[in-house]
Order: C-alpha cells, then sequence, then structure tokens
C-alpha cells in the first residue's frame, strides 16, 4: 500500500485529484458490460479448452458427438466478448471526455 502511494505522488497521471473524478464520471452500465465481458471471456476460454462441458454438464449430447455446437458457441462467446469490451471503451473515452 505504501509503494502504491507513493507511485501516486511521483507520477501526476496517477494523482489523486485525478483519479477521483474519473472513478465518479463512469457509469454503472461501463461497470456492468465489463463484468460481463469478463464473465463472456472467461467462459470462452473454458469452452475452448473443454469443448465437451455440455455434454457433462447436462448429460446430453445436442450434436450426436461432432462438436458443431461447441464451435457455434466458441465463436459467439468470442463475439459477444469483443463486442462488450468494444462498449465498455466507448463508455470509458465517454466519461474521460467529460471530466477534461
Amino acid at each position: 500500500m505504501v509503494v502504491f502511494s507513493i507511485l501516486i505522488e511521483q507520477h501526476s497521471y496517477f494523482a489523486e485529484d485525478e483519479v477521483e473524478p474519473m472513478r465518479n464520471a463512469l457509469r454503472l452500465r461501463f461497470w456492468f458490460e465489463t463484468g460481463l465481458a469478463i464473465v463472456t471471456g472467461i467462459l470462452f476460454v473454458i469452452t475452448l479448452i473443454q469443448r465437451n462441458w455440455i455434454e457433462v454438464a447436462f448429460g446430453v449430447d445436442p450434436d450426436s458427438g461432432n462438436g458443431t455446437l461447441e464451435w457455434l458457441i466458441v465463436a459467439a462467446l468470442l463475439i459477444v466478448t469483443i463486442a462488450l469490451f468494444t462498449l465498455a471503451s466507448y463508455e470509458w473515452r465517454k466519461s474521460r471526455a467529460a471530466i477534461s
């Protein structure tokens, strides 16, 4: 904690008077989009690594073992993750512009 406070004092871009307005300017939408993007990103990686989780979790084999459904889920999770991080970055830039 002491090291972090020294870094804040030494670097003007981490100055306490600049961080607090940014934190207050970020809307709930930014936090929601970022959190959901992290969750979908984690699910993307899990599905990419362990593609038969549907069969394990639900005890069904909807694609008869060929893996098509799992690859569709991987693609959908990747697209949703990228979209959510993009939306969150728009919110971030919008709040940066609001405090400037």
